[in-house]
């Protein structure tokens, strides 16, 4: 026997929606702050923060600096491509990086 489903009803309204971040490469993984804060993966190699006023800064692992893809199709092969996130306790961000095949810890400045 087949449940029903509570969601099948479901609607929302397209004008209800609204664009938080801009600029983003392939943002993946949203975390929320209770402050209204987010911080998204995103694939020039770190992460973006999004604060509630709207303003936004993307902070890559230091090391992230030292790679240079020589094209878009490279960044994908070579390098750093943060796709998972999580909280650590004290703060710090963990990622899942789909591009070093690694579980990272980055302090929210970019240290690892």
């Amino acid at each position: 026997m087949k449940a029903d489903n509570p969601i099948r009803d479901f609607e929302i309204d397209p004008r209800s929606l609204k664009t938080i971040g801009t600029d983003l490469s392939r943002p993946e993984c949203i975390l929320a702050e209770p402050d209204g804060s987010l911080w998204a993966a995103d694939a020039r190699g770190g992460v973006v923060h999004i604060q509630p006023d709207g303003s936004q800064q993307i902070i890559t692992q230091k090391y992230a600096d030292k790679i240079n893809p020589t094209s878009d199709v490279d960044r994908f092969f070579v390098g750093t491509l943060p796709n998972g996130l999580a909280f650590a306790d004290n703060g710090d961000i963990l990622i899942s990086n789909f591009g070093t095949d690694c579980l990272e810890r980055m302090k929210r400045t970019g240290e690892t």
